[in-house]
């Protein structure tokens, strides 16, 4: 074999040698890209491509937990046997904290107050001043209240904080289904209630909660839409809420969302405004 014939089968292969580094090179990427897609994925699926309970709760409280509480303006809608028509207060103001504190000021377009809502734990106080219409369940100062088919403490948390999905643990809850990037949760509390809540992820946000009796009579329906971040909390612009018994409606369309300001006391002193609201009705009369 001439010199010349030697040196171009080394070139050869040389760069057969070459092509299968390359190659193999190339198979240990692609395999380390699918080992890393793999692991990514059972971070939020199991080996079936159902979500993992534990990482909805893990998105649900980190999201809660930054929420203490927040202020907003925007539309509030109100539907009700109670009232003749539907009641749309296009300028309000909505501030609410937690754990069940929430004040509702609205305005028909401009001009005098027409609507008014205080609810604070299992109490409420609501005011139809220029209808002269007044509900409230503080028994001492002597307004009708509104019967609900639930308690008060649960159609309070309804609106706004469904559940604090800090103390819920694993074990308290169960996935009932799941697809396209949404799941449905069932909530058994105490035996009292169940509560389905679909979430739609990801992150894992609420998207709706179902509550039904034990014997599956529905109480209450919640819907929660158009999320958007604000410096990293996700809160819905969209809140309506509907309860069945009583075929009544609030829908809250929400702008200028401020998360966490500094709200005042005063807002939610329900027995200072119950108090403050009697007299002058009494004064009036």
């Amino acid at each position: 074999m001439s010199q010349l014939d030697s040196t171009n089968k080394l070139k050869s292969q040389g760069g057969a040698c070459l092509r299968i580094i390359f190659v193999l090179l190339l198979a240990a990427m692609c395999l380390s890209q699918c080992a890393h897609r793999r692991q990514n994925k059972e971070k939020t699926a199991d080996r079936t491509g159902k979500p993992l309970l534990k990482d909805i709760l893990a998105d649900l409280r980190a999201n809660d937990s930054k929420i203490a509480s927040f202020s907003a303006r925007g539309v509030v809608t109100v539907t009700s046997p109670e009232l003749t028509g539907i009641e749309r207060f296009r300028q309000s103001r909505i501030s609410f904290r937690k754990p069940s504190e929430l004040s509702v000021v609205g305005r028909k377009r401009i001009g005098p107050v027409a609507f008014r809502l205080i609810w604070v734990g299992n109490n409420y106080l609501i005011e139809f001043p220029t209808k002269k219409e007044y509900y409230s369940n503080l028994e001492d100062e002597g307004f009708p209240p509104l019967h609900f088919s639930i308690p008060e403490t649960d159609l309070g948390r309804e609106m706004f904080i469904s559940d604090s999905w800090s103390k819920l643990r694993t074990r308290d809850l169960r996935i009932v289904d799941s697809q396209d990037g949404t799941a449905v949760l069932e909530i058994r509390d105490k035996g009292r209630q169940t509560r389905r809540v679909t979430v739609s992820g990801s992150p894992w946000r609420v998207s709706r909660v179902e509550t039904y009796d034990n014997g599956g009579v529905a109480f209450s329906l919640l819907e929660l839409k158009d999320y958007r971040d604000h410096d990293g909390i996700l809160f819905p612009s969209t809140i309506d809420a509907f309860f069945e018994q009583e075929k009544t409606r609030l829908t809250f369309a929400l702008s200028k969302i401020t998360m966490n300001p500094k709200l005042d006391d005063a807002d939610f002193d329900i027995h200072a405004q119950a108090k403050a609201l009697a007299q002058t009705v009494s004064s009036a009369d």
